[in-house]
């Protein structure tokens, strides 16, 4: 049976010092990223989740250029993901 110590969540060195982002930069972030797709994601070092909007939205930009609702629906997809924001996934 592991102990109880072995189920509490790491807590990497340092990691108190990272500050979360305000409302206002949050909501920046979401903006940007509905502009452009990653972002914001990037921004909070978020590196495969920016690379990936980027390309699912790219996509479909493309084969959907000829509607609006579809790669709008994309764009606000990648800004939500980047306004909510969850911190990046770190293993230790």
């Amino acid at each position: 049976m592991p102990s109880e110590a072995s189920l509490q969540p790491a807590i990497l060195a340092g990691a108190s010092d990272i500050a979360l982002p305000t409302v206002k930069e949050s909501f920046l972030l979401g903006v940007a990223s509905f502009f452009v797709p990653g972002l914001g994601q990037l921004f909070r070092g978020r590196f495969l989740a920016a690379i990936g909007w980027l390309v699912v939205v790219l996509l479909i930009d493309f084969f959907f250029h000829w509607t609006v609702f579809v790669p709008v629906l994309a764009h606000l997809a990648a800004a939500f993901d980047a306004y909510r924001g969850r911190p990046p996934i770190v293993s230790v």
